[in-house]
């Protein structure tokens, strides 16, 4: 997508009321990309397993999560999804 593209496409989400966060996710197919910071030993014991197995990083990390998820839920109940408290239109009306 084209920078020009790219600030129209903010811009629309704007005039719509539809935040940017909404815009991104629907471009990435309803995905959201996460960035962290981990051990490189971690990281290269994820990489190997991964390459091992013969399936993508993001494979791994979405398994690994689910389990973790999972394993959250088992012990403490479903967890409900909190709605985000502000909307970042709202600053200037």
């Amino acid at each position: 997508m084209a920078k020009k593209d790219k600030f129209q496409s903010g811009l629309d989400a704007i005039l719509n009321g539809r935040s940017q966060v909404e815009e991104l996710q629907e471009a990435a197919g309803g995905n959201v990309t996460v960035c962290f910071r981990c051990s490189p030993d971690r990281i290269a014991k994820i990489r190997t397993i991964a390459r091992v197995k013969g399936v993508s990083l993001k494979d791994v990390m979405e398994a690994a999560m689910d389990l973790a998820i999972g394993r959250y839920e088992s012990n403490n109940g479903t967890i409900e999804i909190q709605p985000l408290k502000g909307n970042v239109e709202d600053i200037f009306n």
